[in-house]
């Protein structure tokens, strides 16, 4: 698949991930991650609190950009290189596009369940999902660029809680 060389750490077979660890395992090297932030913007209110955390992790695929956006812009595909991820299924009739739903099964941070819903889609360039993950309001890009033959794909990641004070 495109994402080989970022799955190899991903080694759990789909038999084997009932067991699989609920932390992720040492990445190497070659999939570094660039930065990771984590913030608590002030109260838009005095009632409300958000929490916001955000990363972003850049790595290169031998794939052609091509290949790479057509298997991210399908998100049934992630539990094939996401080790937290047991189960990812399309819930919207017809071809992916924007607007298209999917749940997926998790395991970490703890088990549960998540809602998806492509936002946008940019063919060879970018994918846009937003969605819940772990309870958090999430915003997910997925932004790729030519490098020579290979692909870069930069992952941006924004989760939000708000809870209201009494």
């Amino acid at each position: 698949n495109p994402l080989d060389e970022y799955s190899s750490y991903n080694a759990a077979t789909p038999a084997s991930r009932s067991s699989a660890p609920t932390t992720p395992p040492p990445r190497p090297l070659s999939h570094p991650v660039v930065a990771v932030t984590s913030q608590r913007p002030e109260p838009a209110s005095p009632r409300k609190r958000t929490a916001m955390i955000s990363f972003t992790n850049t790595i290169h695929i031998n794939r052609p950009i091509a290949d790479v956006y057509a298997y991210l812009s399908d998100p049934e595909h992630t539990p094939e290189w996401n080790w937290a991820i047991t189960n990812t299924t399309k819930t919207t009739p017809g071809p992916v596009a924007v607007g298209t739903r999917y749940r997926q099964t998790r395991t970490s941070p703890g088990p549960g369940t998540d809602t998806l819903e492509i936002t946008a889609l940019d063919v060879n360039h970018h994918i846009k999902i937003r969605g819940t993950l772990a309870e958090l309001q999430a915003r997910l890009s997925y932004d790729l660029h030519e490098v020579g033959n290979a692909t870069g794909q930069r992952t941006r990641c924004s989760c939000a809680q708000t809870e209201t004070k009494q």
